[in-house]
């Protein structure tokens, strides 16, 4: 029994001299890895917001600075429906506003190409034409985004309402 207990005690303090030893890491360099070097950027896909109403639109307008004034200037654009949902589609670098009425089908309201730098969403309307750039923040699914001063072009009130009405909530 003894020569047993002292052959396992042997294999065991064999095994762990064999074993190497874990590489030492230096205080002097740390390593980081390239995920965590990499700017935040907004995973690609489909965001939607719930059924917005008219009083859903103003608060996001004059939340936003702008006047009953302002926001009266979108009332002719949903005048006619009782509830709104805005979709954003986002897949390379290319952008997609959709608008279903009344839980209707979606119709494409406007698109064109995007950049994300760290938290600020740039977005250039199909051709060139117009601009929106946006604060934006993801908790877990949510995104919402906010204007920036200077934004969007102009006095236009619409794209506060369609942008900053959300949350969007990611699809799939």
């Amino acid at each position: 029994m003894r020569r047993l207990l002292i052959a396992a005690l042997g294999a065991v303090l064999l095994a762990a001299c064999g074993t190497d030893p874990p590489p030492a890491t230096s205080s002097s360099s740390p390593t980081t890895s390239s995920a965590s070097q990499a700017a935040p950027t907004i995973p690609e896909g489909v965001y939607r917001t719930h059924a917005l109403t008219w009083n859903d639109l103003v608060a996001a307008i004059k939340a936003a600075g702008y006047s009953t004034n302002d926001a009266a200037s979108v009332r002719p654009i949903f005048e006619f429906h009782k509830t709104v949902v805005f979709t954003i589609k986002l897949q390379g670098d290319q952008w997609t506003e959709f608008e279903s009425d009344d839980g209707g089908p979606d119709q494409v309201g406007d698109l064109g190409t995007y950049t994300v730098t760290s938290d600020v969403l740039a977005m250039t309307g199909d051709g060139g034409k117009g601009h929106q750039r946006l604060k934006w923040t993801l908790d877990g699914i949510a995104l919402s985004l906010e204007t920036l001063p200077g934004d969007p072009q102009g006095d236009a009130a619409a794209p506060v309402a369609i942008f900053t009405s959300g949350p969007f909530y990611r699809e799939g």
